[in-house]
């Protein structure tokens, strides 16, 4: 049975020629990229080889066929996907043709795809703003703060408030990475294919770390105290009551 390894990606998908560079290197490791996700990219463990990594971007989430088939007759096999990102790969030593020869083609493409993310960008935003107001209302509208503090339920729901302003937060990075690549692209500069990552894997461990703290406490330790306080509440009342009937 093949061995599945999970690590944290270094970045954010858009920093493409990052991850591309890191798929190759741990190919070297014998980690071959196998899927993406969120967070974490899964690798099957085999023999160590060098193998080039290609990411194509569309506007759409789903890639199709004939897309697949051309790029394979290239020697681009297909890998995964994860949104909008299509990743192929190719072995070193077949000396595979470039996906793509011209940058300004990509850089349309990417001027297409940032005026989705424009749209997702403000939807979000609006529905966090009603989410924060909704919370200071509940926080301060009665005017006992400290009892909401005491009571937890408001304290998890703030906490689940700062997991959708980091959605918010990724999809402005993803706008100003975006912008920066049209640039580069649109002044005929290539994706650098083997572009250094190991800075932004360090960064992006930290906040991945800090990221999962945080679903963890408004997911597992907030409802456990909540439980805890509501045993001790209940407990509580039942000895005033036996109380009554010494």
């Amino acid at each position: 049975m093949t061995k599945m390894v999970r690590k944290i990606r270094p970045t954010n998908y858009w920093r493409i020629g990052e991850h591309e560079s890191w798929f190759s290197d741990m190919s070297l490791q014998g980690l071959h990229l196998h899927k993406m996700g969120t967070n974490l990219a899964h690798f099957k463990k085999g023999d160590p080889k060098r193998i080039e990594y290609r990411i194509e971007v569309t506007d759409r989430k789903l890639i199709t066929y004939e897309q697949i088939d051309l790029y394979e007759e290239n020697g681009w096999k297909y890998v995964t996907s994860y949104q909008w990102f299509h990743v192929f790969s190719s072995p070193t030593e077949n000396n595979a043709p470039e996906i793509h020869t011209d940058s300004a083609e990509q850089a349309f493409t990417l001027q297409r795809l940032s005026k989705k993310l424009v749209f997702n960008l403000v939807w979000i935003s609006l529905v966090v703003a009603l989410i924060l107001g909704m919370l200071l209302a509940m926080w301060f509208l009665d005017g006992t703060p400290v009892l909401r503090l005491v009571e937890g339920y408001v304290v998890q729901q703030s906490i689940l408030t700062l997991v959708y302003i980091h959605y918010v937060f990724y999809a402005i990075r993803a706008l100003l990475a975006i912008k920066e690549l049209k640039k580069s692209l649109n002044e005929g500069k290539a994706i650098n294919h083997h572009a250094p990552w190991k800075k932004s894997l360090r960064k992006n461990g930290v906040f991945s770390v800090v990221f999962i703290g945080i679903i963890l406490v408004s997911g597992l330790i907030m409802p456990l105290y909540q439980l805890k306080k509501w045993i001790t509440i209940h407990f509580q009342r039942m000895m005033k009551t036996c109380r009554l009937f010494v």
